[in-house]
């Protein structure tokens, strides 16, 4: 399960800071900690999402296929875990000469503290530090998002993502996507719908929160809601962002936009 953020309405933002965060690759932890490690992440994991046991998780956080996984955990005032955002890389070879880099990702983050670049600022300078080192490779992230508020999130920072409202996702991008998933395992929901894929997590949602989602009148958020309506019993949608230059420059604009009107609201 892929998800780049969750986050709610309005209402829920700003009640707590996170004062610390670290980030650790779980490969190298020894037996116990691993298994402290593990178990700290996934109490917040239960307090999230449910429909995924320990083991499970376990597979998601540290995946023996992947040639890098860094894990960052943020911490409030008290030094306890509050979220966390786990990010993979996979790199597959199509051919004898062409390799193509997947980044996966999972992340938590308690509705107390979440904010709408908590976890934006660790993925982008991990996208940056591979395109920096292979300019010419073709990179992409790929999700399978179980929450209209993780594509709501990725739609409206990324300049090209599958699929959207805004056009046609072309045969060769669905193909793509479709090979990708095979390789990395993820199985489709539904045979009339290659986008819907079967994942389990599902989203802990109160009354508020259901309401909220059911009644937004974002275009992309009522294209999630309408082409993975089963979202609630945890299934996916397949979800394609190509790590491009101009993706990478867009979520920068994007990103220091808000963050300026932000202190210029603080300023007045």
């Amino acid at each position: 399960m892929d998800i780049l953020s969750i986050f709610f309405p309005k209402s829920y933002a700003y009640m707590e800071r996170i004062t610390k965060s670290e980030t650790i690759d779980p490969i190298f932890l020894v037996k116990e900690k691993k298994r402290r490690f593990i178990h700290e992440l996934y109490e917040i994991q239960c307090q999230i999402f449910q429909g995924v046991d320990i083991n499970s998780f376990t597979s998601y956080i540290i995946r023996p296929g992947a040639v890098r996984t860094r894990v960052k955990i943020f911490r409030n005032d008290h030094q306890k875990a509050v979220g966390y955002y786990a990010i993979h890389l996979f790199e597959i070879r199509s051919n004898a000469a062409e390799i193509t880099a997947i980044f996966r990702a999972e992340a938590g983050l308690l509705r107390a503290y979440r904010r709408k670049h908590a976890t934006l600022s660790f993925a982008f300078a991990e996208y940056c530090r591979y395109k920096c080192f292979h300019p010419g490779r073709k990179v992409y992230y790929i999700g399978t998002l179980v929450h209209p508020s993780s594509y709501h999130s990725l739609f409206r920072n990324c300049y090209e993502l599958y699929p959207t409202y805004r056009r046609e996702t072309p045969p060769d991008i669905l193909r793509l996507m479709c090979d990708m998933a095979k390789n990395l395992g993820i199985g489709p929901a539904c045979r009339d719908n290659p986008f819907i894929v079967q994942v389990g997590w599902i989203v802990r949602n109160d009354r508020e929160d259901l309401a909220f989602w059911s009644h937004c009148d974002k275009p992309d958020v009522k294209f999630f809601l309408k082409i993975n309506p089963g979202y609630r019993e945890g299934e996916g949608l397949l979800t394609l962002v190509p790590i491009t230059w101009k993706n990478l420059l867009w979520v920068f604009i994007r990103w220091t936009t808000e963050v300026c009107r932000r202190e210029l609201r603080k300023l007045a």
